[in-house]
């Protein structure tokens, strides 16, 4: 029931056609859908990874959907994070980004983690 990397990729090339085609809903759905069979374990490409946040992100902001675009800009954060650790001052910067964005949603707890 576990799709291959290539399967996964081509509904990752679904998705950017969605969104290039002003198909915002099902774009989202697409990458939602990557998002869950990458994450499970012995799947995981980070670099489709990091190319499945900047879509979802685009489709988000493109369309306004600014619920959704939390989640992605979160995975984001700890991709970038993980890789470039806190030190990193495009870590710094994304991490006070989402500072903002939850700030903005009027969730201040999550707010004032990313504030520090």
């Amino acid at each position: 029931a576990n799709p291959p990397l290539d399967k996964i990729r081509e509904l990752h090339a679904r998705a950017l056609a969605a969104y290039k085609n002003g198909r915002g809903e099902e774009a989202l759905e697409l990458c939602r859908v990557v998002k869950k069979l990458l994450t499970q374990p012995g799947k995981m490409d980070g670099a489709l990874y990091i190319e499945l946040i900047e879509t979802a992100i685009d489709v988000c902001v493109s369309f306004d959907k600014v619920a959704d675009v939390r989640e992605w800009m979160e995975d984001k954060y700890w991709m970038n994070q993980t890789i470039f650790g806190d030190d990193n001052p495009q870590v710094a910067a994304l991490k006070k980004n989402l500072g903002a964005i939850h700030l903005r949603a009027k969730d201040y707890a999550t707010a004032v983690d990313y504030c520090q």
